[in-house]
């Protein structure tokens, strides 16, 4: 039995390949729902991926628009989890303890724990947001981009948004196209660059799909943002790029060289971390405090795999695209094992 944990499209695409292999599997989410993180976002946000590059093995989207937007893509996945007849279990795990050749899983509200022979961790990198905290008394609305609806920007209203990546870029296109005075607030906002019209990501996915290269995997590096019109809305003065920020006092935020702003609503758009506190406490982490893996499987514990976290197996697995090629390639691991030839 191979226990997999959540159901956003790391686990609904690994749990599908362990059934094309014949093999059992439990699929547990703590809200049971289709989706993962996909499903808590603002519905009208666009995907960052292609959509050409998001399709799950099993199972091809039939959109036509270049990308997704998060409600289209949660119905992809409810669609996916339809036709390979995957329903979660409501459940939340609270430890992972090693019992000989395998694992047992305590569920919350559980009598007894339970018993597998590998784990799929692919509870996602959207589940636990980046907050900082700045010097300071604020009395402006602070959010995080994860609690950004559009219904929330309205015009005239003066919104800072705090970070240079992909969703700090698009909220702050949603809010000038709303007409609201935007001003994105980072040490440096760096857009992709078009490839004779083309999406970038079709030719930087496949590349990262096969290499693992260390300052990406440490945190050092952040890939473009996608422009879907944000540098036009600067050159017409709808958005206003400014320094990062140093101290929120009341209602203005004070940003480093000595410029400040009034605000309404302070967005930050400041990414998440990868967190699985229920894995073995002497499970081997990198210093970003992520499961130590080696072809997505931990260097420390065998049979405990990791799907949909940064370097799992290469720089793209993070992304749909390495999410899929993963989930088919854990799934054959296990099931080579099962065989008796892993």
């Amino acid at each position: 039995m191979t226990l997999v944990i959540g159901a956003g499209p790391a686990g609904l695409a690994t749990a599908a390949m362990l059934r094309r292999h014949g093999l059992p599997v439990h699929l547990v989410d703590r809200d049971a729902t289709i989706g993962g993180a996909y499903a808590k976002m603002d519905p009208a946000l666009l995907m960052t991926s292609p959509a050409k590059l998001t399709a799950l093995p099993g199972f091809a989207p039939t959109i036509t628009a270049p990308y997704f937007t998060a409600a289209e893509y949660v119905a992809y996945l409810e669609a996916y989890a339809a036709t390979h007849a995957l329903v979660p279990e409501r459940a939340i795990v609270e430890s992972i303890r090693v019992s000989g050749p395998g694992y047992r899983v305590a569920l919350r509200g559980a009598a007894e724990p339970l018993a597998v022979e590998s784990i799929v961790v692919a509870s996602g990198v959207f589940e636990h947001p980046r907050l900082p905290t700045f010097p300071g008394t604020p009395t402006v609305r602070i959010i995080h981009s994860a609690a950004w609806r559009n219904e929330l920007a309205r015009p005239g209203m003066r919104i800072v948004v705090v970070g240079g990546a992909t969703s700090a870029v698009e909220i702050a296109e949603l809010a000038a196209r709303a007409g609201c005075q935007v001003t994105i607030a980072a040490r440096k906002v760096a857009l992709e660059t078009k490839l004779f019209g083309l999406d970038p990501a079709f030719v930087t996915l496949p590349l990262l799909g096969h290499l693992r290269p260390r300052r990406f995997c440490h945190g050092t590096f952040s890939a473009p943002a996608g422009d879907r019109g944000f540098a036009a809305l600067r050159r017409r003065g709808a958005i206003e790029v400014r320094r990062e920020p140093v101290r929120i006092e009341g209602d203005v935020v004070e940003l480093a060289g000595g410029h400040r702003c009034e605000a309404d609503l302070v967005v930050l758009g400041t990414g998440y971390h990868h967190a699985a506190p229920f894995l073995p406490a002497d499970l081997a982490r990198t210093r970003r405090g992520i499961a130590q893996t080696r072809r997505n499987e931990s260097v420390s514990h065998r049979g405990i795999f990791v799907v949909g976290a940064p370097c799992a197996r290469a720089a793209a697995s993070q992304y749909l695209y390495g999410i899929a090629r993963d989930a088919e390639a854990v799934a054959d691991t296990i099931a080579a094992r099962s065989d008796g030839r892993g």
